[in-house]
């Protein structure tokens, strides 16, 4: 089992992995499990990201460059690093603190899925944890909305004041929920409740999603966006 992680710092901060202890600690969590368990581990960097990009997907290099907002590039390059290949991607404020289930395992080695959070109604898939089996068929189809997504509503004037939902629809949850309803029968069988959720709902107010012993423990903190 292959465990990926991507970190590209954002501009204009910038700030490396190191100045983010959030990210630079549960990272070393992640780290640590895939050592205990034998799993491969790779962190990419914006070099490698860039080479992987490139080299393997030419046709979408220009997509990747016109990208506005930099945490669409940290969305998209995870769908290339798993139709290339394979395994697990797991954002980096999220741990794998636990061994990967046999179904997760088996379903890395032959379709394709994603995490989802056990309270929600919506059957989003979260993009924060996923996986599949390098070159199925589904991680063409989703680059390719990916990238009609990005243009069409690059154009639409309301997505210049809209930013999150911009990369929602364009690169995140949204955009993988649309095409996995579109091309795959029975996509909810694609979501796993895999999580235990850390969700700052206030400053003052805490609320702790699914179980304690889950694989995957999620901080749910995100820098990039800022109301």
């Amino acid at each position: 089992m292959f465990i990926h992680q991507v970190f590209i710092p954002f501009e204009p901060e910038n700030k490396q992995l190191a100045e983010l202890p959030v990210y630079a600690k549960q990272v070393e969590i992640t780290k640590a499990t895939c050592s205990k368990f034998g799993y491969q581990y790779k962190l990419w960097g914006r070099v490698e990201c860039d080479d992987l990009i490139k080299t393997h997907f030419a046709d979408y290099y220009q997509l990747w460059l016109d990208f506005e907002i930099p945490v669409m590039r940290v969305d998209f390059v995870r769908y290339c690093i798993i139709s290339k290949y394979g395994g697990m991607y797991v954002d980096c404020d999220v741990a794998l603190r636990n061994q990967i289930s046999n179904r997760q395992e088996r379903a890395t080695e032959s379709s394709v899925w994603f995490a989802k959070w056990s309270n929600d109604t919506k059957d989003l898939p979260y993009i924060a944890v996923m996986g599949g089996r390098a070159d199925h068929e589904f991680w063409s189809l989703l680059l390719a909305e990916c990238k009609k997504s990005y243009y069409e509503k690059l154009a639409l004037p309301i997505y210049q004041k809209w930013r999150g939902r911009f990369v929602f629809q364009t690169t995140g949850h949204y955009m993988v929920k649309r095409t996995l309803k579109n091309h795959v029968v029975g996509w909810k069988r694609c979501l796993f409740d895999c999580l235990y959720v850390e969700h700052q709902k206030t400053k003052k107010v805490t609320e702790f999603i699914g179980y304690s012993n889950s694989s995957f423990h999620d901080l749910n903190y995100s820098y990039w966006f800022k109301k």
